[in-house]
C-alpha cells in the first residue's frame, strides 16, 4: 500500500526530513513524538501530546481551555507557533493564534509529531516566528477495521471514540471516525457542563505507483453552559483535497482546504472562511544540489458584529530554497520566501542554513534568518487577543512586525547509547506587537523593539532495549526597550524536564515524567513542578488497558498575573486519575 501520510519534501520544505518516527532527524532543531510515546502517555487532545516534546510548556485553564508556550510565555491564544494537521494550518484568522480548543482529533490516529524548534518564516510564512508543529496522521489503509476507546478522568470527565475503515477496490482506503467529550460542572443543572463532538472521515486512493490522492473532511461542535464569562460555542469545519506526485523528475504536491470557523461568547459572534491553495515541487540537480519551489494563496472572510473588522483578506506567496552539498561534511541551504496581501504589505523572509558533519554522528549548524509577524484582523485594530477586538483601529495596511537574529547547535551520538541535542540563539524584534507573536505576555504595550535569547539542550540515554531516559533544559530571556520607566522590561523562564520510559518486554509498559518550570508570573503558569506516572498493559492484540496519574504531586501553581485577561479562570492543575480502554476488531 502506498504511503499517504503527509511526506515532507527534500530540502526541509514540510516536516523535519525524518522520513517518519526517528527518535533524531536530520533536520537541525527539530524533535520526533512517536505514537508509542503518545500511546503510553494517555493523551486525549492536541496540547497534551505537545506536552511530550522537550521545552513545550501546556497549562490547562478549566475544563476546555489550554495554554501552550515555545520560546516564551503560554497564552491561550497561541501567537507564531504554526501548527499543521495534515497539512491544514490550525491559525485561527479571528484571534492572531492558535485557539486550542477548537481543534481536536482522535489521538489514536496520530501517527508522529516533528516539531522544529526553529524559526521557519523562510519556507512556512509569517506565522512560523518561534517554531513548526507537524501533526502527521496515519492513512486510511492503516486504520481499517473498527476501534473502539472509552476513558474518564473521576466523575465529571469522561470521552469516548469510535473509528470504522476498509477498503474500496484494490486501490482506495476510507476511514470514518467519531469522538465525544464531556465534563460535569457544579451550578449546572439538568446539561453537561461543556461537552465537545467530532466528526470526520478520510479517502486514500492510488491513482498509479506514483501519484495518490487524499481527501479529508471533518466538524467539530462544542456547547459551554458554564455561567462564567469564559464560557464559549465553537464550530469548526473543514474539507481538504491533496494530490502528490513521485518521479524521476521531481516530487510535487498540489494541496486545497476550506476551514470554516465560528465562536460565540460573552462578546459576541465572530466567524471566519478561509481558502487555501498551496503548490510545492522540488527535483534535485546532479548529486550535490536539489531545489524546492512553490507557492500558495489565501483568503479569509470574516464575519463578525464589529464594524471594522474588514470582510476579506487577501495573501500570496511564493518561495524559493535550494540545498547544496559543498564536501567535507559541509551542506548549505539559502531561500527566501516573498508574501504579499491586504495585511502587513509586501515582506521577504530570506533564511541561510550552514550544516557541517565531520563524522556520522556529530552535527553542528548555523542559521541566519529574517521573518515576521503578520497582523491578524483583531491586531489591525489594535484589540487584545481573548476577547473580541475592542478599541481604536489602527491602519488596516499595518506593517508586520520583523525579526531577525542567529542561532547554531550540535546534535550527536558521542556514545552509543547517549544522544545529545544543544541550540543557542538571539533574536531581534522590531515593530511586533508581541503578545500575539509569542515573546512577551498579554497586555504588554506595542509595538515594542528588543532582543530574545533562547538556549535549548536535551540528553537522551537509552540503557537498553527496554530502558530510556530524556532530560531536557530550556531558557528564554526577553529585554524590551521602553517597557518600563527605567527604560527596559524582562521577562525570563526556565524549564527542566526528566522522563523515562520503560518496557518489561512483554504486555507492560511504564512512563513517568517530572517536570520543573521556573516562569515569570506574569505568564499565568508560574513556578510550579509537576509528576505524571503512566501504565499501560497489552491485555491481547486487540485490547489494551491504559491508567495514568497526572499531576501526582498536586502543585497548583501560580495563579494568574496582573496582565492576564481576567475573563480567564485559573490553571487547572488538580491531581487526575486517567483511565482508559482501546479494542479493536
Amino acid at each position: 500500500m502506498p504511503d499517504f501520510s503527509f511526506q515532507p519534501l527534500p530540502g526541509g520544505r514540510s516536516g523535519s526530513g525524518s522520513g517518519g518516527g526517528a527518535s533524531a532527524p536530520r533536520t537541525p532543531g527539530a524533535h520526533v513524538i512517536t505514537r508509542e510515546q503518545i500511546e503510553a502517555s494517555g493523551a486525549t487532545s492536541i496540547p497534551e501530546v505537545l506536552r511530550l516534546a522537550p521545552g513545550i510548556q501546556v497549562t490547562q485553564l478549566g475544563p476546555v481551555n489550554w495554554n501552550v508556550g515555545l520560546r516564551g510565555p503560554n497564552n491561550t491564544v497561541t501567537g507564531g507557533l504554526l501548527v499543521l494537521l495534515d497539512g491544514r494550518s490550525l491559525y485561527n484568522p479571528l484571534f492572531g493564534g492558535i485557539f486550542w480548543r477548537q481543534y481536536d482529533l482522535v489521538v489514536d490516529d496520530i501517527e508522529r509529531v516533528e516539531v522544529i524548534r526553529t524559526p521557519g518564516g523562510t519556507l512556512w510564512g509569517g506565522h512560523a516566528v518561534r517554531a513548526v508543529v507537524n501533526i502527521v496522521t496515519r492513512g486510511a489503509g492503516a486504520t481499517a477495521g473498527t476501534g473502539l476507546s472509552a476513558g474518564a478522568s473521576g466523575p465529571d470527565r469522561g470521552a469516548g471514540t469510535l473509528r470504522h475503515g476498509a477498503t474500496l477496490g484494490d486501490n482506495a482506503w476510507y476511514s470514518v471516525y467519531g469522538k465525544y467529550g464531556v465534563v460535569t460542572v457544579p451550578g449546572v443543572v439538568g446539561q453537561p457542563g461543556v461537552h465537545q463532538w467530532l466528526v470526520g472521515g478520510r479517502l486514500d486512493w492510488a491513482l498509479s505507483s506514483s501519484d495518490t490522492l487524499m481527501l479529508q473532511a471533518g466538524f467539530l461542535e462544542g456547547r459551554d453552559h458554564r455561567p462564567v464569562p469564559a464560557a464559549s460555542d465553537v464550530e469548526d469545519g473543514n474539507l481538504l483535497a491533496r494530490w502528490q506526485h513521485r518521479g524521476a523528475g521531481g516530487d510535487s504536491t498540489l494541496q486545497a482546504y476550506i476551514d470554516e470557523t465560528r465562536t460565540e461568547d460573552a462578546a459576541g459572534m465572530r466567524a471566519a472562511r478561509t481558502l487555501d491553495i498551496d503548490f510545492q515541487h522540488s527535483r534535485p540537480f546532479g548529486e550535490s544540489a536539489r531545489l524546492g519551489w512553490g507557492g500558495g494563496y489565501r483568503r479569509v472572510e470574516y464575519g463578525s458584529l464589529l464594524a471594522e473588522a474588514p470582510d476579506a483578506v487577501e495573501r500570496s506567496n511564493a518561495f524559493l530554497q535550494g540545498d547544496f552539498t559543498l564536501g567535507r561534511g559541509f551542506g548549505l541551504s539559502l531561500g527566501s520566501r516573498f508574501e504579499s496581501g491586504t495585511l502587513g504589505g509586501f515582506e521577504y523572509l530570506p533564511s541561510a542554513r550552514l550544516l557541517w558533519q565531520p563524522g556520522g554522528a556529530h552535527t553542528l549548524w548555523a542559521l541566519a534568518f529574517q521573518d515576521s509577524h503578520l497582523p491578524a484582523s483583531a491586531e489591525a485594530q489594535g484589540g487584545p487577543v481573548i476577547v473580541a477586538p475592542v478599541g481604536p483601529a489602527a491602519r488596516l495596511e499595518q506593517q508586520a512586525g520583523e525579526r531577525s537574529g542567529w542561532e547554531i547547535g550540535y546534535r550527536g551520538t558521542p556514545a552509543g547509547t547517549l544522544t545529545f541535542d544543544v541550540a543557542v540563539g538571539q533574536t531581534r524584534f522590531e515593530g511586533l506587537d508581541d503578545t500575539r507573536a509569542g515573546v512577551l505576555p498579554a497586555g504588554t504595550p506595542d509595538p515594542l523593539t528588543g532582543d530574545a535569547l533562547s538556549l535549548e539542550g536535551s540528553v537522551e540515554w537509552r540503557l537498553s532495549e527496554a530502558l530510556r531516559m530524556t532530560t531536557s533544559y530550556s531558557l528564554f530571556n526577553a529585554s524590551v526597550d521602553g517597557l518600563l520607566p527605567e527604560g527596559t522590561g524582562e521577562f525570563t523562564q526556565r524549564e527542566l524536564e526528566w522522563r523515562t520510559w520503560f518496557t518489561t518486554g512483554g504486555p507492560l509498559q511504564m512512563n513517568a515524567a517530572l517536570l520543573w518550570v521556573d516562569g515569570d508570573r506574569a505568564a499565568l503558569a508560574g513556578d510550579h513542578v509537576r509528576l505524571d506516572l503512566g501504565l499501560g498493559w497489552n491485555a491481547s492484540p486487540s485490547l489494551q488497558v491504559g491508567l495514568n496519574v497526572l499531576n501526582l504531586l498536586d502543585d497548583p501553581g501560580a495563579g494568574p498575573g496582573s496582565t492576564i485577561n481576567t475573563l480567564l479562570p485559573p490553571p487547572d492543575s488538580r491531581r487526575a486519575v486517567l483511565g482508559e480502554l482501546r479494542t479493536a476488531w
